[in-house]
Parts: C-alpha cells; structure tokens; sequence
C-alpha cells in the first residue's frame, strides 16, 4: 500500500513531466531508491538487483522495471502503479 493518495504521486509525476518538457527530455530513468519511492511509493527491497522507474514526457503514469520474482512483490504492494506498469 502506497503512503500518500494515487492522486499525490499521479501530481509529482505530472510536475517531473512538466519540467522535462519543457527542458526538452522525452525519457528520464530514475534509480536512485529514494526518487523511486517519491515519485511511485516504491520501496526497494532487493538492492542488489537493480530497479527503475521511467518517466515519458508523454505517458501519464511512469513504468517500472525490475525483476519479476525478487522485486516485483515489493512494487506491487508499495506502488500506486497498475500491473500494466
């Protein structure tokens, strides 16, 4: 379960898009833990696999990549993302 409301992290991420459009940045790749879990509510618990999140200038809710089986059960139950993300 994600700390703060979908709508509070759907508005940090419309503000990071925002800020990349107008700076020109189609595609930001996010890894650092704590940017991560502002931006989504994820809390990494496997550092030594690496996770990502990414933002698209023109989708409105980041994706995150990680491992299936070691990481993916933290994001599922930390993150306000859909499966589909």
């Amino acid at each position: 379960m994600a700390l703060f409301s979908t709508e509070e992290y759907k508005a940090r991420v419309s503000r990071v898009r925002q800020s990349m459009q107008a700076s020109g940045i189609d595609v930001a790749i996010i890894s650092e833990a704590a940017n991560m879990t502002y931006l989504t509510g994820y809390a990494e618990t496997a550092y030594y696999h690496k996770t990502f999140v990414v933002v698209c200038v023109d989708d409105e809710d980041p994706y995150w990549v990680g491992r299936e089986y070691t990481n993916a059960p933290a994001a599922r139950l930390t993150s306000y993302l859909p499966e589909s993300r």
